[in-house]
């Protein structure tokens, strides 16, 4: 599959999007399939390895859809909207690595 068969005009994805708050969920699939290589890339960017890289971009579009279902989320620019979401999720998950005590060290201080 060519980059162009995934990129789609931004009129395509507030079409997936008016479909997708109607209730038509196979709608996300194809936001989905039109994003999820950007926003894994740019995952691979801000991780430590490539599972976690996936994880990321799932927890990027599950929030996404959270967010359409209650009436909020992207309304136009979804990929723009899936990026500054994974970015997001990604400082979440490195500031919670921080708050755990990691060496024997750590653990007496905080006792």
């Amino acid at each position: 599959m060519t980059s162009e068969a995934v990129e789609a005009p931004e009129g395509g994805d507030r079409a997936l999007l008016d479909r997708l708050r109607a209730g038509e969920d196979v709608a996300f699939g194809e936001l989905f399939t039109r994003h999820s290589a950007a926003v894994f890339r740019l995952a691979l960017g801000l991780t430590t390895d490539r599972a976690e890289a996936e994880d990321l971009t799932a927890e990027a579009f599950f929030r996404v859809l959270q967010a359409i279902r209650r009436g909020a989320g992207p309304v136009d620019n979804v990929r723009g909207y899936l990026l500054i979401v994974a970015r997001r999720v990604a400082w979440e998950w490195s500031m919670r690595r921080r708050d755990v005590p990691v060496s024997d060290e750590e653990l007496t201080h905080r006792a």
